[in-house]
């Protein structure tokens, strides 16, 4: 098994983002270790194309951006003050305060509600009595629920009253959307309304960054008319477009320019005949014919999901399309190979190449590309793009 990172790739998509953005903002998402490709060698190659702008979700996840921060930050040209959202921070953001990079970027706490503002200005001011030098008034970004029903000030007085407490500086503010990756489902509509009447409410001529698009929006609509924009998927060379449109909305191929950044593939181990009634691996599923089958060395431990093999998952073995079979185990696979002139020791792609695709093997297991590239085995730079 090898799971390979393509840095190259992954500067490529990133320098056609920033020319797709024309100079706004736009965050780019190095949450989950960079959704599984290595935030040590993601965040380095983002700062080289130019990127300043990252979202994170947590406080463990934005300590492990900073401690990256001295050594990679470009040299020898100018560059502006890395810009991190912490995109969830319900725990206490003193440990970032205390440590020595902080000063390096600009941290921003996202704020969801009036009450978890006031818990975290608490735990700074204590912060500041005890001598830590405590960042106050607190730079921030305001969340808002539009609909996606999961965290977000849904409440006009309360956004009002954040705005007017002092001790914070609010940057910006974002939502997101549930269903970018359906073209013609009418909630994206009513989240940018819901959107836009918050936006009406806010202070004129702030100097505030408004976001609400990821991925899916960004590539069909760009910033919705707004200041900045999220990107995930597509800086990993991912569609945004899969899979839980159902049957009216499978998967969508990625679009040009952007490729495709992790690949994960496995080696041929053995190819044995298995007869008819037998079964492929753990569980009682008994073959209804004579079934010629390849044992590669992928498995669960690696990202390959459970349900492949009962899901009618493909993996590309000899340049051509063939289906798992029988169970996924920890660290092995089967694929059903017929006929085909395959040996011991062939590569089978399972994704992240044409032929090998990321959104067709999600779409397949029913998840998400987000949890199929977050999951398994890390990814080696440049293992063998």
């Amino acid at each position: 098994m090898t799971c390979a990172l393509s840095l190259s790739r992954l500067a490529a998509n990133a320098r056609a983002l920033l020319s797709m953005a024309k100079g706004k903002p736009l965050y780019f998402v190095i949450k989950s270790n960079a959704y599984g490709h290595g935030l040590g060698a993601v965040l380095p190659t983002l700062l080289s194309e130019g990127a300043h702008r990252f979202a994170v979700a947590s406080v463990k996840e934005a300590l492990a951006f900073l401690s990256l921060l001295p050594q990679s930050l470009p040299v020898g040209r100018a560059a502006p003050r890395p810009v991190l959202l912490l995109l969830s921070p319900t725990e206490d953001i003193s440990p970032l305060v205390a440590h020595p990079a902080f000063p390096l970027a600009e941290v921003r706490p996202s704020l969801s509600s009036l009450e978890q503002a006031h818990a975290l200005l608490a735990r700074l001011s204590a912060a500041k009595r005890e001598g830590l030098a405590a960042p106050l008034p607190l730079t921030c970004e305001v969340k808002l629920e539009t609909g996606l029903h999961r965290l977000g000030v849904s409440d006009t007085g309360e956004l009002l009253s954040l705005f007017a407490t002092p001790s914070l500086a609010i940057k910006g503010v974002y939502s997101h959307l549930g269903s970018a990756d359906l073209p013609d489902s009418p909630r994206t509509a009513l989240q940018y309304r819901a959107f836009s009447r918050f936006a009406s409410l806010l202070p004129k001529g702030a100097p505030l960054t408004l976001h609400l698009s990821a991925s899916a929006a960004f590539l069909q609509r760009g910033f919705l008319g707004l200041d900045g924009a999220r990107v995930g998927l597509l800086l990993y060379g991912v569609s945004p477009f899969s899979p839980f449109g159902g049957a009216r909305h499978p998967y969508s191929p990625l679009p040009a320019p952007f490729l495709p950044v992790k690949r994960l593939s496995a080696r041929v181990l053995r190819i044995v005949e298995v007869p008819r009634g037998e079964s492929v691996g753990y569980g009682d599923a008994p073959l209804l014919a004579s079934t010629r089958v390849a044992v590669l060395d992928v498995g669960y431990a690696h990202g390959l999901p459970p349900t492949a093999s009962s899901s009618g998952a493909l993996v590309t073995l000899g340049g051509r399309p063939v289906p798992l079979c029988g169970s996924v185990c920890m660290e092995k696979s089967f694929a059903n190979i017929g006929a085909l002139p395959v040996k011991v020791g062939d590569e089978a792609i399972i994704y992240g190449e044409k032929g090998g695709s990321t959104e067709a093997l999600a779409a397949a297991c029913g998840i998400s590309p987000h949890a199929l590239l977050a999951s398994g085995a890390d990814a080696a730079p440049d293992g063998f793009f």
